[in-house]
């Protein structure tokens, strides 16, 4: 071989070395990426999960049916509303459909009608088109004139990352949560499951609903030096430390209630998911 052919074999070789490097550099995830891949998302069930939810549905959901009808199956299956505290402005007027079907995001003057229903073991969320007259939504089959148009599932908007966990103790982890605005946006569910009341005509009558972890509101305590002190609908805390009762449950998860005056009080759930507390529930509905 000639030494012009040894410096061109010699040149080719390089080349072909520096591309194997470029491949490889490209082929192999940064730490960051690594990172970041290996952060479970708050809101990311197992894919079997999310299939299951839905796929229950699945021969159930029509076009055309009647939306009673969907309504039903749906509530059997184990999914419940999902609020939109915006309802009775969306709708107009008296809006007493919001306080029937809890559910109810929107309805237009021609009828056209948006709900929301949430499933809280994935924190999915299934969006329903209705169209008709939505006055006589509980005609059934054949009579009815509220009809389904379409639906679309979706993952709940929320936490995307979790974040540091501030304690392996619980009690640590609720001083934390209750006294950092941030921990509370990290470690709350983007679907929170939150026991309602409405109005049944005489009497007033509780329901189980999901709340968006950006509507939520409900969770009114303070973590001050002294203790835990519970803070009213203008975010004024009170002076006085409020004593928590907090309670393990099965799975890891804790219930935490207080008492507040004579007779106000309130309680919330937190579950134990991916190496951390998330706050899930207050199951216990307010005075009405």
């Amino acid at each position: 071989m000639t030494e012009g052919n040894n410096r061109m074999h010699g040149k080719i070789i390089v080349a072909l070395a520096l591309s194997a490097l470029v491949s490889a550099c490209d082929a192999a995830p940064s730490t960051d990426t690594q990172a970041r891949a290996a952060t479970p998302a708050v809101n990311e069930p197992a894919q079997s999960q999310v299939r299951a939810a839905e796929r229950v549905l699945e021969g159930v959901l029509k076009k055309d049916m009647a939306y009673v009808d969907l309504r039903n199956a749906v509530l059997a299956e184990g999914w419940l509303p999902l609020v939109d505290p915006l309802c009775e402005e969306n709708v107009g007027g008296e809006a007493a459909i919001c306080s029937q079907l809890a559910e109810l995001e929107s309805c237009s003057g021609d009828g056209r009608c948006l709900m929301r229903f949430a499933h809280g073991s994935d924190q999915s969320v299934l969006k329903v088109d209705a169209y008709g007259d939505y006055t006589k939504w509980p005609l059934s089959g054949a009579a009815a004139v509220l009809n389904v148009r379409g639906w679309e599932f979706s993952p709940a908007q929320g936490a995307t990352m979790v974040a540091q966990c501030p304690s392996q103790n619980f009690e640590d982890f609720l001083n934390a949560f209750a006294g950092d605005d941030g921990v509370q946006r990290d470690f709350t569910l983007p679907l929170v499951k939150v026991m309602q009341y409405r109005d049944a005509g005489e009497d007033y009558e509780t329901y189980p609903s999901y709340v968006s972890a950006a509507d939520y509101s409900g969770f009114r305590i303070d973590r001050g030096a002294d203790g835990f002190h519970i803070v009213d609908s203008t975010g004024k805390a009170d002076p006085m430390p409020t004593p928590l009762e907090i309670k393990p449950e099965a799975e890891g998860s804790y219930y935490v209630s207080y008492r507040y005056g004579m007779s106000e009080g309130n309680s919330y759930r937190f579950q134990h998911r991916r190496g951390c507390w998330y706050l899930a529930e207050d199951p216990d509905a307010p005075s009405p």
